[in-house]
């Protein structure tokens, strides 16, 4: 549909619906992990948008390409096409499209562990989503904030951060986002030892996420659970746990949320003495990271 929608556009000589239709293309291959097609249709709608001048729709396309870069491992290729939707949004003052830009590159330079520089892209688009009101974009900022702190071992900061994350996302309704939130807190506990704790909120997170359809934050929920009881020697609980995530992440094809899965789950069966098992699991766990 969206390529006949493209076709009759590009007959009409109307180049913003033509670029749309290609930015909803692009869409269709980036969630189907094609990613060199989906980045193919958002370079034609980018060329498109810039023929007309039409800096929001072509800072829309421009993020759909970081994306591509970024779910490819290819940071710095992301962030630069981030920073120009970003600087493309600024001139038409759309703060919301300025703020996902942003998000973009705070994301890339969390995954290099650049955690100054993702904390300090994280407060500006905490800045534009409150000067918009925007109380989710506000959320997902301070859930990158805490990250920023958790990864630094900084746990107070961290769980003040999230908390609040927490708090807006419950203010809006929002079940994923606090799923994000609580998995964060949950993290905090953890990395001090406690696990009661942690298991507590990892489990409300999984609740959150099951009720929302988002199979892949339940399978970070539940891995995490599984690593609590690991850490205090209940392998029978965890490999369960484990087991589950796996399940989950395998529907949805992410591959290294499998591998992690995999990988708790090989030392589960080792720490039992269950060595066939743990080599098979450990192994799949592997070539699921190689690949």
């Amino acid at each position: 549909m969206y390529q006949r929608a493209s076709d009759l556009a590009h007959t009409t000589g109307n180049h913003r619906q033509q670029a749309g239709a290609l930015i909803s293309i692009g869409q269709c291959h980036r969630m189907q992990d094609e990613f060199g097609e989906a980045a193919e249709m958002y370079q034609r709608a980018s060329d498109l948008a810039h023929t007309t001048g039409n800096h929001l729709q072509q800072a829309v396309a421009l993020i759909g390409i970081g994306e591509c870069h970024q779910a490819q491992d290819e940071y710095g290729e992301a962030a630069e096409m981030y920073q120009r939707a970003s600087d493309l949004a600024h001139t038409t003052g759309n703060h919301l499209q300025q703020a996902v830009a942003l998000t973009g590159i705070g994301e890339c330079h969390l995954l290099q562990d650049e955690f100054g520089e993702a904390a300090e892209v994280y407060q500006q688009v905490l800045d534009l989503a409150h000067a918009t009101g925007d109380r989710l974009q506000q959320a997902e900022a301070l859930a990158g904030l805490g990250h920023c702190h958790l990864l630094q071992n900084e746990f107070g900061e961290a769980a003040e951060v999230y908390q609040r994350a927490l708090d807006l996302a419950h203010a809006t309704g929002d079940r994923l986002q606090q799923a994000v939130a609580l998995i964060g807190i949950g993290g905090c506990h953890q990395a001090q030892g406690r696990f009661g704790e942690a298991a507590e909120m990892y489990q409300r997170a999984s609740d959150l996420a099951h009720t929302t359809g988002n199979h892949l934050q339940q399978a970070v929920a539940l891995t995490h659970i599984a690593e609590c009881h690991q850490a205090q020697g209940r392998f029978g609980e965890a490999a369960e746990m484990y087991q589950r995530a796996l399940d989950l992440a395998h529907a949805t094809g992410d591959r290294l949320q499998q591998a992690e899965a995999l990988t708790g789950l090989g030392q589960c069966h080792q720490a039992q003495g269950e060595v066939a098992d743990a080599e098979r699991c450990l192994r799949k766990s592997t070539e699921l990271f190689d690949g």
